[in-house]
């Protein structure tokens, strides 16, 4: 698959599109053929290694020191479940869905992602394109943590909303 890698921070020029292996789902993930991924502020923060002063060290210990541990950036984005692992209940290959991936992981700026399938992720309204859904994942985490307090006979994007 062709991804969208990093090799070592710095400016925009240091991201290059290149081929690296398919991932493949474990128990309890999900592969996603991605459709559209957004590039946000943390990319670039992540990318240029662009930590406030005091926040840096821990940042480049996360990171990776000298050059980034994970090389493909991206944690927005919208596609189709291609396939599943073993578990896997809530997702079958060919539903379409959006969320953003775990800030430990990321990997969206590739033509595929496994995503964990209790992580934030939602099936995709149909309402929205695959562009608008991978824009808008930022109220998935509060949509799927308002899960457990939400309260009886009120649905979840309600109480999400009403926040």
């Amino acid at each position: 698959m062709q991804a969208c890698i990093y090799e070592a921070y710095g400016p925009p020029e240091v991201v290059k599109v290149r081929e690296v292996a398919t991932p493949t789902p474990k128990a309890g993930e999900v592969l996603v053929r991605v459709r559209a991924a957004a590039v946000t502020t943390a990319d670039w923060r992540l990318r240029a290694s662009a930590f406030p002063r005091l926040f840096w060290l821990p940042g480049r210990l996360w990171l990776g020191l000298f050059r980034p541990k994970r090389t493909i950036l991206g944690m927005d984005f919208s596609g189709v479940v291609e396939a599943v692992g073993n578990g896997v209940s809530r997702f079958r290959a060919g539903d379409r869905i959006f969320g953003s991936a775990s800030a430990s992981r990321m990997g969206a700026h590739a033509e595929y992602l496994v995503v964990e399938e209790d992580g934030a992720v939602l099936p995709t309204p149909s309402c929205l394109t695959d562009e608008e859904a991978a824009a808008s994942p930022s109220s998935i985490a509060s949509i799927r943590s308002s899960a457990s307090s939400t309260p009886t006979g009120t649905s979840k994007a309600a109480t999400s909303v009403g926040r």
